[in-house]
């Protein structure tokens, strides 16, 4: 069984921005497969490159590189509130002695205006250590649900439009999304709820 210890880690790779990038998306810190990676959301189950993907209708799928590219194309900067920190493994709950990034060459670097945290750690982490310092209020996103397409679903693929300037698109997709849900509750309307199949669904970041 692995060590559930705690060791020190420095954010290996850089923030994706240039002088156009409008909005700026944080996160906390790069999870473990980031770190091997040495790119964003790394893990093929973290979610966070599909949403992109269905609200701008663009592939994300292919790679550092080809990400870097719809970021830059999309005016999106991407960082993490984190330089360095102690952490288990990938969870956002054992960080601690945390150190922040500066986030002044960012922003001197580019047209940033609007910053999202990509979830309540970073918008925590974002208050306690950078919101003082940018003077930038932070818009959180969190597109966990605790149901498979719930309330929160709606919410978070709103919030992702918004960053990419895409909520035509994203209407569009939460309305065949709908109509899908209205279908699969059709179809099963006869079967009792103790019959019916059940899955778990989840992410790891």
């Amino acid at each position: 069984m692995p060590c559930a210890c705690f060791a020190m880690f420095e954010h290996s790779f850089g923030a994706v921005y240039d002088a156009s990038s409008l909005v700026l998306i944080l996160g906390s810190f790069p999870s473990v497969k980031s770190r091997e990676q040495g790119f964003y959301y790394a893990h093929p189950q973290n979610r966070f490159w599909r949403v992109m993907g269905a609200v701008t209708g663009e592939d994300v799928s292919d790679g550092k590189e080809a990400r870097r590219v719809f970021l830059l194309r999309n005016r999106i900067a991407l960082w993490d509130v984190l330089a360095a920190c102690d952490v288990t493994g990938s969870s956002d709950a054992s960080i601690r002695n945390a150190v922040p990034n500066d986030l002044s060459s960012l922003l001197n670097g580019s047209s940033v205006r609007k910053i999202f945290v990509n979830g309540r750690t970073a918008a925590t982490l974002y208050d306690r250590f950078l919101l003082s310092q940018t003077g930038i209020p932070a818009v959180s996103i969190r597109y966990r649900t605790k149901g498979f397409i719930d309330d929160g679903f709606y919410r978070s693929m709103r919030v992702f439009a918004e960053v990419v300037g895409a909520q035509e698109r994203c209407e569009e997709v939460l309305s065949y999304v709908d109509a899908c849900k209205a279908d699969l509750n059709d179809r099963t309307k006869e079967v009792p709820d103790e019959d019916k199949p059940r899955a778990y669904t989840g992410a790891v970041t």
